[in-house]
């Protein structure tokens, strides 16, 4: 009879615990071969994205690295890869697998007793095909690359550069250097000295400081040496792959072998020399010893430090609230994908684009494509791609993004002095990585005599706050992890000063008073976001400057100067109060104390709520934001869950469950792609980083906020969802938690201190939720 219960309760926990997936539930496994690279599997590590997909019995890939920008700014693949096996085990799909191993970071293909593991070492530049089966097989690798020959840029196709629509004289996408060394194949893309970069600076009239700017695109090289043991060169082919003509070079093995190995070691560097360029790449295959494991063990401790595993209850895998979870894990795996880029993740595809017909028909360009640029960084867009990472832990990945600003400072800071004669870093939507605004978007037919330091442009006139965002990540990696950031004081207060000495300098040319009555700053013309234009103080831009001065008020006074503590307190009394007004009788937050008119479909009003944290649960009036949400006209008829749009986030934060629920299960739906978080392309491009980034904040929202030194947990969670999460909050903080079948475990909080912060809300009344704020 013991036994019997024994056995019992052994079911009843097995049944129960089944209602939560676990990170291996979320493997993507795939019983048949693709019809194309659109089908393609995402696979990556350190800096190096990769696109695998087996078509017709051969594996192809694509792949990528951060920070291989040609001339003309466009993000540059490597190449594609091509891997044939004979005799052909993969001649059709019986017992075809093809899976993402998520746990350990590597994709796994087999059939017919072969294997092939492809991975990406995660702490060097070297993707790995391993290959392994019972019987003894040839291979041949090739590097198919259509850059086998100069290529001249027209029309759209631009769009992938920094020209976009105004290309200034031809544009041609230069001929690679590949060729066969000894038994490997070298291969390598070098920018000549003059760029788009030169024809920016003489545009932007920035000439005369031209030697002080930062460049990052005169001679840098890219690319690397592909070989495999007991591999030799078998001469070139040519073909076509989905409108694209291609060569092939290829590398063969003379006899059949159990396992065969084929690694592509890849360099970057900005030189004039191409004799020391391939001197050092050489040292580097030189000096490499493989070892899979501390990559997998990277991977382990990726996932470990932070999931959210979904599922409702008594539901199936196609059930939308697993698909939620399940997509939350894949992006993450995504963006893991270039934790240590040089350059951030890009929005509009990360390294994971592929050939651009099947994103739209009509675009048959070359797999170099992508919508909105390579070197283009559009801030709006790219800060969703990294907010996410704080509540998920992933610090040490933020640093592509957050660094990268600093090195954008100088020229930042040269465009006040050379245009307006002030300090500050003055920088822009739509900005290049050298610092200046992209070139079309900047305007080539300007009115005479027009501020050469603005863009003549609809859509990014005065739009400077976006930099604010990422001012705000530095501060909160601080107050999460109390790492020491005071290499990015100088940064946040120079972006600080500039609104302050350039709204003093823009009323001083008006008339003779540069403050108010108030004797605060007139923040016109300005923007709230890019839809309430010419917009006179700005309800984004007041939110943005209150709560970054007070951040950095707030740190301990031995990390601030004492200037630079009395230039805050200053610049704090000039921040004008956020504006309100009255909707059917209820206060909400408006765009701005006023605009002339709507150019996007941002609800601005709601940037206090989100990213600023000035409302949400826990703080005080949070009706008024609410409110907004309920009964603003333009807020309800901008709502969607589409691309970078963040009403599941506003939603998620004012602890409107419904609502959040019902827009986090639309942005984070299975995509319409056989992977499924190749969302897009929405406003951007295939996969949408932004889609993917907003969705994990909403997630985030509806299962922790913060207020107060209070941890919320489940402000817009339902409770009939079953999810097992692990997160990060502020001082050095992790919960984890489940709901299953109703029931709120909390598991652990570290450190323990801190449990006595934890409000679970699905625990108290309405009325006490509503004491709150």
């Amino acid at each position: 009879m013991r036994y019997t219960i024994i056995c019992l309760l052994l079911v009843i926990s097995v049944q129960v615990n089944a209602n939560i997936p676990q990170l291996d539930n979320y493997n993507q496994i795939w019983q048949s071969q693709s019809n194309n690279s659109s089908e393609s599997m995402p696979l990556g590590g350190g800096d190096i994205g990769v696109n695998a997909w087996v078509e017709k019995g051969d594996l192809y890939f694509y792949f990528s690295r951060s920070g291989t920008f040609d001339e003309h700014n466009t993000l540059l693949k490597l190449g594609r890869v091509k891997v044939q096996l004979f005799p052909n085990p993969f001649k059709n799909n019986e017992d075809f697998r093809q899976e993402l191993v998520l746990k350990d970071g590597y994709i796994q293909i087999a059939q017919n007793n072969t294997q092939i593991k492809l991975w990406v070492d995660v702490f060097n530049p070297v993707i790995h095909v391993d290959v392994s089966s019972e019987i003894p097989l040839k291979l041949t690798a090739s590097l198919e690359s259509w850059r086998y020959k100069d290529r001249k840029v027209e029309g759209a196709a631009n769009n992938a550069n920094s020209y976009k629509w105004a290309p200034q004289g031809d544009i041609i996408t230069y001929k690679d250097m590949i060729q066969f060394s000894g038994n490997s194949i070298n291969f390598f893309h070098k920018n000549k000295q003059n760029t788009v970069f030169d024809v920016v600076v003489k545009q932007q009239q920035m000439e005369s400081v031209k030697d002080q700017m930062m460049n990052p695109l005169a001679h840098l090289t890219f690319g690397g040496l592909m070989f495999g043991k007991h591999l030799t060169p078998t001469g070139t082919y040519e073909g076509t792959y989905q409108d694209t003509d291609f060569k092939g070079y290829s590398l063969s093995s003379e006899n059949a072998v159990k396992s065969h190995n084929v690694q592509i070691h890849l360099f970057t560097q900005q030189t004039e020399d191409i004799d020391n360029w391939n001197q050092e790449l050489k040292k580097q295959v030189a000096s490499y010893i493989k070892d899979h494991a501390p990559t997998i063990s990277w991977w382990n401790n990726f996932w470990e430090r932070s999931f959210i595993y979904t599922q409702k209850e008594n539901a199936s895998t196609q059930d939308s609230v697993y698909q939620i979870g399940q997509n939350y894990q894949l992006f993450r795996y995504m963006l893991g994908s270039n934790a240590y880029g040089k350059y951030p993740t890009k929005f509009n595809g990360g390294l994971f684009t592929y050939d651009p017909v099947f994103t739209k028909p009509s675009w048959n360009f070359t797999p170099d494509f992508r919508n909105w640029g390579g070197g283009t960084m559009t801030q709006q867009n790219q800060r969703l791609v990294y907010f996410p990472m704080l509540k998920s832990g992933d610090f040490d990945m933020m640093k592509s993004q957050l660094d990268y600003y600093l090195t954008l400072q100088k020229n930042a800071e040269l465009r006040s002095l050379v245009y307006w004669g002030h300090k500050g870093a003055a920088f822009t939507e739509q900005l290049e990585n050298f610092g200046l605004p992209n070139p079309s978007e900047y305007g080539w037919k300007r009115p005479e005599g027009f501020d050469p330091g603005l863009q003549y442009n609809a859509w990014l006139e005065y739009q400077w706050d976006t930099v604010l965002e990422f001012a705000s990540m530095m501060l909160q990696l601080n107050e999460y992890t109390n790492e020491n950031i005071e290499k990015y004081h100088s940064f946040i207060i120079s972006c600080l000063r500039f609104f302050d000495e350039h709204y003093q300098y823009l009323a001083n040319k008006r008339g003779r008073k540069t403050l108010d009555e108030n004797n605060q700053l007139i923040l016109f013309p300005g923007s709230a976001v890019e839809t309430y234009k010419m917009a006179n103080n700005a309800n984004s831009t007041i939110a943005a400057l209150t709560v970054i001065t007070e951040k950095l008020l707030a740190l301990s006074a031995d990390k601030l100067t004492k200037d630079e503590v009395t230039y805050l307190k200053s610049f704090r009394t000039r921040i004008p109060p956020l504006n309100f007004r009255e909707i059917a009788h209820h206060k909400v937050l408006a765009p701005a104390k006023s605009w002339t008119r709507i150019n996007n479909v941002e609800a601005a009003q709601l940037y206090p709520v989100y990213p600023w944290g000035i409302y949400g649960i826990g703080l005080p009036d949070l009706q008024v934001a609410k409110n907004t949400w309920l009964y603003d006209a333009d807020v309800q008829k901008f709502r969607s869950h589409i691309g970078w749009k963040q009403d599941n986030i506003f939603a998620a934060r004012l602890g409107l469950t419904e609502e959040a629920a019902k827009y986090n299960l639309l942005k984070m739906a299975n995509s319409k792609r056989r992977f499924p978080a190749f969302w897009g392309p929405g406003f951007d491009w295939v996969p949408d980083h932004n889609w993917g980034g907003s969705g994990m904040i909403g997630m985030q929202e509806m299962l922790l906020q913060e207020a107060n030194d209070k941890i919320y947990l489940f402000p817009a969670w339902p409770k009939d969802w079953n999810v097992h999460f692990k997160l990060h909050a502020k001082k050095n903080t992790t919960v984890e938690a489940r709901i299953e079948n109703g029931i709120v475990k909390l598991i652990n909080v570290k450190p323990a201190s801190r449990k006595k912060d934890i409000v679970n809300l699905l625990e108290m009344t309405a009325i006490e939720k509503t004491n709150l704020n």
